[in-house]
Protein backbone atom coordinates (compact mmCIF):
# COMPACT_ATOMS: atom_id res chain seq x y z
CA UNK A 1 0.00 0.00 0.00
CA UNK A 2 2.00 3.41 -0.85
CA UNK A 3 1.35 6.27 1.31
CA UNK A 4 1.96 9.75 -0.44
CA UNK A 5 4.17 11.43 3.13
CA UNK A 6 3.46 14.35 4.05
CA UNK A 7 6.18 16.72 5.56
CA UNK A 8 4.05 16.24 9.20
CA UNK A 9 7.08 16.91 12.16
CA UNK A 10 4.25 15.75 15.19
CA UNK A 11 0.91 14.65 15.40
CA UNK A 12 -0.89 16.32 18.05
CA UNK A 13 -4.03 14.31 19.16
CA UNK A 14 -6.42 15.66 21.87
CA UNK A 15 -9.11 13.46 23.88
CA UNK A 16 -5.76 11.48 23.66
CA UNK A 17 -7.00 9.19 26.71
CA UNK A 18 -10.26 8.38 25.44
CA UNK A 19 -11.37 5.32 23.76
CA UNK A 20 -10.11 6.33 20.88
CA UNK A 21 -7.44 8.18 21.37
CA UNK A 22 -6.04 6.02 23.89
CA UNK A 23 -5.95 3.13 20.92
CA UNK A 24 -4.28 6.20 18.13
CA UNK A 25 -1.25 6.59 20.65
CA UNK A 26 -0.47 2.94 20.58
CA UNK A 27 -0.92 2.97 16.51
CA UNK A 28 1.18 6.41 16.10
CA UNK A 29 3.38 4.72 18.11
CA UNK A 30 4.47 2.86 15.21
CA UNK A 31 5.48 6.19 13.09
CA UNK A 32 8.58 6.84 15.40
CA UNK A 33 7.61 10.54 15.38
CA UNK A 34 6.80 12.95 18.03
CA UNK A 35 3.18 12.84 19.63
CA UNK A 36 1.81 15.10 21.63
CA UNK A 37 -1.03 13.97 23.68
CA UNK A 38 -3.76 16.38 25.04
CA UNK A 39 -5.58 15.53 27.87
CA UNK A 40 -7.42 16.75 31.01
CA UNK A 41 -5.52 14.47 33.32
CA UNK A 42 -2.24 12.36 32.59
CA UNK A 43 -2.90 8.87 33.14
CA UNK A 44 -1.44 6.50 35.42
CA UNK A 45 -0.48 4.02 33.91
CA UNK A 46 1.09 4.57 30.01
CA UNK A 47 3.13 2.43 27.90
CA UNK A 48 6.77 3.68 27.59
CA UNK A 49 7.13 6.00 24.44
CA UNK A 50 10.26 8.13 24.32
CA UNK A 51 8.45 10.31 21.98
CA UNK A 52 5.22 10.36 23.28
CA UNK A 53 4.49 13.73 26.03
CA UNK A 54 1.24 14.42 27.64
CA UNK A 55 0.32 17.99 28.57
CA UNK A 56 -2.86 18.80 30.43
CA UNK A 57 -5.42 21.38 29.22
CA UNK A 58 -9.20 21.84 29.16
CA UNK A 59 -10.34 22.13 25.85
CA UNK A 60 -13.32 24.33 26.55
CA UNK A 61 -11.02 26.96 27.74
CA UNK A 62 -10.27 29.27 24.70
CA UNK A 63 -6.44 30.05 25.51
CA UNK A 64 -5.99 26.30 26.08
CA UNK A 65 -3.73 24.61 22.98
CA UNK A 66 -2.82 28.02 21.27
CA UNK A 67 1.25 28.06 22.79
CA UNK A 68 1.27 24.26 22.40
CA UNK A 69 1.01 24.37 18.58
CA UNK A 70 3.94 24.56 15.75
CA UNK A 71 4.64 24.34 12.54
CA UNK A 72 4.43 21.33 10.32
CA UNK A 73 1.61 19.65 13.22
CA UNK A 74 -0.64 17.42 12.45
CA UNK A 75 -3.99 17.89 15.11
CA UNK A 76 -6.03 14.98 15.49
CA UNK A 77 -9.30 16.12 16.95
CA UNK A 78 -10.63 13.63 19.21
CA UNK A 79 -11.64 15.47 22.27
CA UNK A 80 -15.56 15.72 22.09
CA UNK A 81 -19.06 15.33 24.19
CA UNK A 82 -20.00 11.64 23.01
CA UNK A 83 -23.31 10.89 22.05
CA UNK A 84 -26.00 9.01 24.62
CA UNK A 85 -28.81 7.84 24.00
CA UNK A 86 -31.23 9.25 26.43
CA UNK A 87 -29.29 12.69 27.80
CA UNK A 88 -30.93 14.41 30.33
CA UNK A 89 -28.70 17.53 29.89
CA UNK A 90 -31.62 19.65 30.14
CA UNK A 91 -29.78 22.08 27.71
CA UNK A 92 -28.56 19.79 25.71
CA UNK A 93 -27.80 21.25 22.09
CA UNK A 94 -26.02 24.24 24.24
CA UNK A 95 -23.51 21.77 26.05
CA UNK A 96 -22.79 20.06 22.48
CA UNK A 97 -22.22 23.00 21.33
CA UNK A 98 -20.01 24.18 24.12
CA UNK A 99 -18.02 20.78 24.24
CA UNK A 100 -17.60 19.87 20.01
CA UNK A 101 -18.22 23.60 18.34
CA UNK A 102 -16.38 26.23 19.97
CA UNK A 103 -13.42 24.36 21.28
CA UNK A 104 -12.90 23.15 17.51
CA UNK A 105 -13.56 26.83 16.38
CA UNK A 106 -10.63 27.67 18.95
CA UNK A 107 -8.13 24.67 17.90
CA UNK A 108 -8.79 25.59 14.12
CA UNK A 109 -7.79 29.16 14.91
CA UNK A 110 -4.95 28.23 16.71
CA UNK A 111 -3.49 26.09 13.87
CA UNK A 112 -3.84 28.80 11.59
CA UNK A 113 -1.84 31.40 13.90
CA UNK A 114 0.80 28.64 14.36
CA UNK A 115 1.18 27.36 10.98
CA UNK A 116 0.10 23.97 11.72
CA UNK A 117 -0.04 21.44 8.77
CA UNK A 118 -3.29 19.82 9.22
CA UNK A 119 -6.04 19.30 11.25
CA UNK A 120 -8.31 15.67 11.47
CA UNK A 121 -11.55 16.26 12.60
CA UNK A 122 -13.26 13.17 13.86
CA UNK A 123 -16.86 13.92 13.17
CA UNK A 124 -19.70 10.83 13.27
CA UNK A 125 -21.92 9.26 10.87
CA UNK A 126 -25.08 10.32 12.54
CA UNK A 127 -24.76 13.41 10.38
CA UNK A 128 -26.55 11.62 7.96
CA UNK A 129 -29.44 11.19 9.98
CA UNK A 130 -30.84 8.11 11.40
CA UNK A 131 -30.55 5.25 8.79
CA UNK A 132 -31.84 3.92 5.36
CA UNK A 133 -31.47 1.16 3.26
CA UNK A 134 -29.08 2.41 0.68
CA UNK A 135 -25.60 3.17 0.97
CA UNK A 136 -24.53 7.10 2.16
CA UNK A 137 -22.30 8.90 0.03
CA UNK A 138 -20.07 11.62 0.73
CA UNK A 139 -22.64 14.63 -1.57
CA UNK A 140 -26.03 13.30 0.72
CA UNK A 141 -26.56 16.15 2.62
CA UNK A 142 -26.51 16.36 6.47
CA UNK A 143 -29.75 15.58 8.19
CA UNK A 144 -28.83 15.34 11.90
CA UNK A 145 -31.90 13.92 14.03
CA UNK A 146 -30.32 15.25 17.43
CA UNK A 147 -28.23 17.99 19.09
CA UNK A 148 -25.14 15.57 19.17
CA UNK A 149 -25.38 15.30 15.37
CA UNK A 150 -26.14 18.62 14.95
CA UNK A 151 -23.19 19.94 16.56
CA UNK A 152 -20.89 17.78 15.32
CA UNK A 153 -21.90 18.96 11.60
CA UNK A 154 -21.67 22.54 12.67
CA UNK A 155 -17.97 21.65 13.65
CA UNK A 156 -17.64 20.30 10.62
CA UNK A 157 -18.26 23.66 9.18
CA UNK A 158 -16.28 24.90 11.47
CA UNK A 159 -13.13 23.09 10.27
CA UNK A 160 -13.76 23.49 7.00
CA UNK A 161 -14.16 27.66 6.97
CA UNK A 162 -11.81 28.35 9.88
CA UNK A 163 -9.36 26.04 9.23
CA UNK A 164 -9.76 26.43 5.61
CA UNK A 165 -9.64 30.23 5.54
CA UNK A 166 -5.81 30.03 7.75
CA UNK A 167 -4.03 28.14 4.97
CA UNK A 168 -4.52 24.92 7.25
CA UNK A 169 -5.54 21.56 5.09
CA UNK A 170 -8.52 19.83 6.77
CA UNK A 171 -9.26 16.18 7.23
CA UNK A 172 -13.15 15.15 8.22
CA UNK A 173 -13.47 11.66 9.40
CA UNK A 174 -17.59 10.18 9.87
CA UNK A 175 -17.31 7.06 11.01
CA UNK A 176 -20.18 4.48 12.24
CA UNK A 177 -20.52 2.66 14.87
CA UNK A 178 -16.86 2.03 16.83
CA UNK A 179 -16.27 -1.07 18.31
CA UNK A 180 -13.23 -2.55 20.44
CA UNK A 181 -11.38 -3.46 23.97
CA UNK A 182 -11.75 -0.88 26.30
CA UNK A 183 -14.67 0.86 25.12
CA UNK A 184 -18.56 1.96 26.38
CA UNK A 185 -21.72 2.57 24.83
CA UNK A 186 -24.18 0.28 23.00
CA UNK A 187 -22.02 -2.70 22.18
CA UNK A 188 -21.42 -4.05 25.36
CA UNK A 189 -25.49 -4.27 25.80
CA UNK A 190 -24.75 -6.35 21.82
CA UNK A 191 -22.05 -8.67 23.45
CA UNK A 192 -24.83 -8.91 26.91
CA UNK A 193 -27.42 -10.16 24.60
CA UNK A 194 -24.97 -12.56 22.21
CA UNK A 195 -24.42 -14.00 25.28
CA UNK A 196 -27.74 -14.50 25.98
CA UNK A 197 -28.71 -16.17 22.97
CA UNK A 198 -25.73 -18.55 23.56
CA UNK A 199 -27.97 -20.45 26.25
CA UNK A 200 -31.83 -18.74 25.18
CA UNK A 201 -32.95 -18.79 21.38
CA UNK A 202 -33.86 -15.61 20.57
CA UNK A 203 -36.54 -14.33 17.96
CA UNK A 204 -33.66 -12.25 16.02
CA UNK A 205 -33.46 -14.67 13.08
CA UNK A 206 -35.25 -12.93 10.45
CA UNK A 207 -33.46 -9.35 10.66
CA UNK A 208 -31.96 -8.97 7.52
CA UNK A 209 -30.16 -5.33 8.00
CA UNK A 210 -26.80 -4.03 6.37
CA UNK A 211 -24.74 -2.30 8.69
CA UNK A 212 -21.55 -0.53 8.43
CA UNK A 213 -19.35 -0.69 11.65
CA UNK A 214 -15.86 0.04 12.05
CA UNK A 215 -13.17 -1.72 14.23
CA UNK A 216 -11.23 0.64 16.51
CA UNK A 217 -8.25 -0.97 15.31
CA UNK A 218 -9.08 -0.25 11.49
CA UNK A 219 -10.53 3.44 12.69
CA UNK A 220 -7.07 4.20 14.01
CA UNK A 221 -5.18 2.91 11.14
CA UNK A 222 -6.78 5.18 9.00
CA UNK A 223 -6.47 8.57 11.24
CA UNK A 224 -3.49 8.04 11.25
CA UNK A 225 -3.10 7.24 7.48
CA UNK A 226 -4.91 10.91 7.28
CA UNK A 227 -2.65 12.79 9.61
CA UNK A 228 0.17 11.78 7.33
CA UNK A 229 -0.62 11.03 3.79
CA UNK A 230 -0.61 14.05 1.81
CA UNK A 231 -3.78 12.93 -0.26
CA UNK A 232 -6.37 12.98 2.59
CA UNK A 233 -5.83 17.05 2.59
CA UNK A 234 -9.66 18.56 2.10
CA UNK A 235 -11.20 15.02 2.10
CA UNK A 236 -14.56 14.09 3.90
CA UNK A 237 -13.77 10.11 4.75
CA UNK A 238 -16.43 7.40 5.24
CA UNK A 239 -14.66 4.33 7.17
CA UNK A 240 -16.09 0.83 7.23
CA UNK A 241 -15.12 -2.34 8.31
CA UNK A 242 -14.29 -4.33 5.11
CA UNK A 243 -17.64 -5.55 5.07
CA UNK A 244 -21.41 -4.67 5.77
CA UNK A 245 -22.99 -6.82 9.00
CA UNK A 246 -26.47 -7.73 9.62
CA UNK A 247 -27.44 -7.77 13.43
CA UNK A 248 -27.67 -11.77 13.22
CA UNK A 249 -24.03 -11.67 11.93
CA UNK A 250 -22.70 -9.84 14.67
CA UNK A 251 -24.25 -11.84 17.38
CA UNK A 252 -22.43 -14.79 15.84
CA UNK A 253 -19.42 -13.23 15.32
CA UNK A 254 -19.60 -12.37 18.93
CA UNK A 255 -20.45 -15.62 19.92
CA UNK A 256 -17.80 -17.25 17.45
CA UNK A 257 -15.13 -15.40 19.36
CA UNK A 258 -16.02 -16.64 22.48
CA UNK A 259 -15.64 -20.31 21.43
CA UNK A 260 -19.91 -20.68 20.91
CA UNK A 261 -22.73 -20.04 18.80
CA UNK A 262 -25.76 -17.54 18.82
CA UNK A 263 -29.47 -19.76 18.81
CA UNK A 264 -31.55 -17.15 16.91
CA UNK A 265 -35.02 -18.17 15.31
CA UNK A 266 -36.85 -16.55 12.53
CA UNK A 267 -39.47 -14.07 13.70
CA UNK A 268 -41.14 -11.10 11.50
CA UNK A 269 -39.24 -8.03 12.48
CA UNK A 270 -42.25 -5.97 11.86
CA UNK A 271 -44.01 -7.66 15.21
CA UNK A 272 -40.71 -6.87 17.38
CA UNK A 273 -40.72 -3.45 16.59
CA UNK A 274 -44.61 -3.55 17.48
CA UNK A 275 -43.35 -4.75 20.50
CA UNK A 276 -40.82 -2.90 21.84
CA UNK A 277 -42.99 0.07 20.80
CA UNK A 278 -45.53 -1.17 23.87
CA UNK A 279 -42.47 -1.19 26.31
CA UNK A 280 -41.01 1.72 25.48
CA UNK A 281 -37.75 0.33 23.75
CA UNK A 282 -38.68 1.25 20.11
CA UNK A 283 -35.14 3.14 19.87
CA UNK A 284 -32.60 -0.06 20.78
CA UNK A 285 -34.98 -2.20 18.65
CA UNK A 286 -34.51 0.40 16.02
CA UNK A 287 -30.80 -0.27 16.18
CA UNK A 288 -31.23 -4.40 16.18
CA UNK A 289 -33.50 -4.17 13.04
CA UNK A 290 -32.70 -1.08 10.68
CA UNK A 291 -29.63 -0.38 8.07
CA UNK A 292 -26.43 2.25 8.01
CA UNK A 293 -24.82 1.91 5.27
CA UNK A 294 -21.49 3.78 4.28
CA UNK A 295 -20.01 4.41 0.55
CA UNK A 296 -16.49 3.62 1.33
CA UNK A 297 -15.61 3.64 -2.57
CA UNK A 298 -14.06 6.77 -2.42
CA UNK A 299 -11.80 6.58 0.83
CA UNK A 300 -10.15 3.40 -0.92
CA UNK A 301 -9.71 5.07 -4.21
CA UNK A 302 -7.95 8.15 -2.84
CA UNK A 303 -6.21 7.11 0.20
CA UNK A 304 -5.43 3.43 -1.35
CA UNK A 305 -6.72 2.03 2.28
CA UNK A 306 -7.43 -0.73 3.46
CA UNK A 307 -8.68 -2.17 6.80
CA UNK A 308 -6.40 -4.19 8.17
CA UNK A 309 -8.53 -6.10 10.57
CA UNK A 310 -11.02 -8.85 9.49
CA UNK A 311 -14.39 -8.58 11.77
CA UNK A 312 -13.65 -12.02 13.03
CA UNK A 313 -9.55 -11.20 14.13
CA UNK A 314 -11.43 -7.67 15.66
CA UNK A 315 -14.12 -10.06 17.57
CA UNK A 316 -11.64 -11.77 18.74
CA UNK A 317 -9.22 -8.90 20.06
CA UNK A 318 -12.73 -7.37 21.31
CA UNK A 319 -14.61 -10.35 23.48
CA UNK A 320 -12.32 -13.27 23.10
CA UNK A 321 -10.58 -12.71 25.91
CA UNK A 322 -13.53 -11.75 27.74
CA UNK A 323 -13.25 -7.77 27.40
CA UNK A 324 -15.90 -4.93 27.52
CA UNK A 325 -16.17 -3.52 24.21
CA UNK A 326 -17.66 -0.55 21.79
CA UNK A 327 -17.83 2.93 21.96
CA UNK A 328 -21.34 5.98 20.89
CA UNK A 329 -19.06 7.83 18.47
CA UNK A 330 -21.44 7.03 15.38
CA UNK A 331 -24.52 4.72 14.91
CA UNK A 332 -24.58 2.53 17.36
Amino acid sequence: MTVVPEPISRVVVTGATGFIGTHLLRRLSRERLPVLAVVRQTPTTSAADSNLTYVERDMERVETIRDLLRPGDAIVHLAARVHVMKDDDPDSEAAYRRSNVEPTRMLCRSAAESGARRVVYLSSAKVFGEGRDRPYERSDPPAPADAYARSKIEAEHVVREVAGAGGVQWTIVRPPFVYGPGGKGNFPRLVALARISTKVPLPLGSITNRRSVVFVGNLVDLLARCALDARAAGQLVLPSDAREVSTPELLQAIAKARASRALLFPFPPSLLRAAAAVVGRSAEMDRLTESLRLDVRHLREVLEWEPPFTLEHAMQRSVGTGGVVGAEVGHG
